[in-house]
């Protein structure tokens, strides 16, 4: 999907929260999504308070880019009136491991003469994510803009700025664990998330600010690869 030059002037386009899911089952199948949800905007996060709290007390890291602006990180609408609503999308990273290679994140002994790829994360291993992940959330917005004339979305996979864990409980796509990480019930942590902030103002959603029950879409059983 090409990106705006010019964001202004974007009108909502419409639809429910049940068409959308017939959309994505249809099209997450081809794109290796494993989950997809929906958040109406402007949502008051529910941990918003806990956000700014984490950036008053300095608590960043040295990671000056998430201290930039933090009141519009909470809520991307104060910068984008026109966006009625984010997409939140992800797959695993640690489906198709050997049970025997363990991740060095998770805490397991690895032995000295194992070789120097078993001491790196999971997740760092392989291709870079954020341009794998981009490419699958932009096959499936192609997708539903075919579907819904007037459809605009701009994705972004860490690199935009939005508190992505939040939306993804806000969507459905899990619960968020005493580690800080969004855990999915049956496809576990080891999850990258994409967000997309969109005109498409869906009918059927939960309240802004309550987290749904479950995603609009989720990989089928037969089509979850191994964890």
């Amino acid at each position: 999907m090409q990106p705006l030059k010019k964001r202004d002037g974007i009108e909502p386009v419409y639809t429910t929260a049940g068409q959308l899911k017939t959309w994505l089952d249809g099209l997450c199948p081809q794109s290796g999504i494993e989950l997809v949800g929906a958040v109406s905007l402007p949502c008051p996060l529910p941990h918003r308070k806990h956000w700014l709290k984490w950036v008053e007390d300095g608590r960043h890291g040295g990671l000056e880019y998430l201290i930039r602006e933090p009141e519009n990180r909470a809520d991307p609408s104060l910068k984008n009136p026109w966006a009625r609503s984010v997409l939140v999308m992800a797959h695993r990273y640690t489906a198709g491991w050997p049970t025997g290679d363990g991740d060095p994140t998770a805490g397991g002994n690895i032995p000295l003469e194992a070789p120097w790829i078993r001491r790196v994360s999971r997740y760092a291993r392989g291709r870079d994510y954020h341009d794998v992940l981009l490419k699958s959330m932009r096959q499936v917005l192609v997708g539903l803009k075919e579907e819904v004339p007037g459809f605009e979305a701009f994705p972004s996979t860490d690199t935009g700025p939005y508190l992505e864990r939040e939306y993804a409980w806000l969507a459905g796509l899990g619960f968020l664990g005493h580690n800080q990480c969004l855990i999915h019930e049956k496809l576990g942590s080891g999850i990258f998330l994409g967000v997309a902030l969109t005109n498409l103002q869906i009918e059927g959603l939960n309240a802004p600010g309550f987290p749904a029950a479950d995603a609009l879409y989720t990989v089928s059983a037969r089509r979850r690869r191994p964890p």
